[in-house]
């Protein structure tokens, strides 16, 4: 014992210490624990319509950007990049397969596959083209509230008021967001409450009924060509 005392002497002599300090029990420092006294609790986690009203406004500010007309070898890098990040904000899959609603029938698994080919690259064409340019100088509103699945979880939607200060009649558009890999995407659309969708799936319908399946066919990709609708 004496032997261990003694050692501990030498070493609080050899460190700049006093005897004292090497046997008194280490101590925090104060600013350290009114730091950890003063830790936030971490935020609560966004809700399911925190996160679809966040990534609305990520897409109007995406639409916003799209350019048209004549553009440097730069600007069609930038553009590209630009449209494959709205690609991330839509299931194309779905909005094209429920576009063809109960017509699917009139079409071979053959018809189908070009159909939902075709059909994607012309909405895709139109939707990223046309809006930055419809939506010019309007100002956009998140409508408050959701109608989504019970509890307020995914699909639900997000209402989103367009106005115009050229005085052009108002819109409401809104966005079903549905689960998917990653983040939530857009799986419906409505406009003044009429569901862009349905609309679409009477206008197959209608082509289907005049042109056939393959004339059907032949007409979308005549559009494509066209680069119109």
């Amino acid at each position: 014992m004496r032997n261990l005392q003694l050692l501990g002497l030498i070493v609080s002599l050899s460190l700049g210490l006093s005897a004292e300090a090497w046997s008194a029990p280490a101590k925090k420092p104060a600013a350290a624990a009114r730091k950890k006294a003063s830790k936030k609790a971490p935020a609560p986690a966004p809700t399911p319509f925190e996160r679809a009203s966040k990534r609305t406004e990520e897409l109007f500010s995406a639409f916003r950007g799209v350019r048209q007309g004549e553009l440097s070898d730069a600007e069609k890098a930038e553009q590209d990049a630009l449209w494959k990040k709205l690609d991330g904000f839509f299931l194309w899959d779905q909005i094209v397969s429920d576009a063809l609603g109960e017509h699917r029938a009139a079409l071979s698994e053959e018809q189908q596959q070009r159909y939902a080919d075709l059909f994607q690259k012309l909405l895709r064409r139109s939707t990223y083209s046309r809006m930055g340019d419809w939506l010019g100088d309007a100002a956009t509103e998140l409508l408050p509230g959701a109608e989504g699945a019970e509890g307020g979880g995914l699909p639900l939607w997000v209402q989103v008021k367009v106005q115009w200060a050229s005085g052009r009649e108002p819109v409401t558009i809104g966005f079903l967001w549905c689960a998917a890999e990653k983040a939530e995407r857009i799986c419906g659309v409505t406009v003044n409450g009429d569901s862009v969708v349905k609309d679409y799936e009477a206008q197959i319908g209608r082509m289907l009924a005049d042109l056939g399946p393959q004339g059907f066919l032949e007409k979308l990709q005549a559009r494509l060509d066209a680069d119109a609708l």
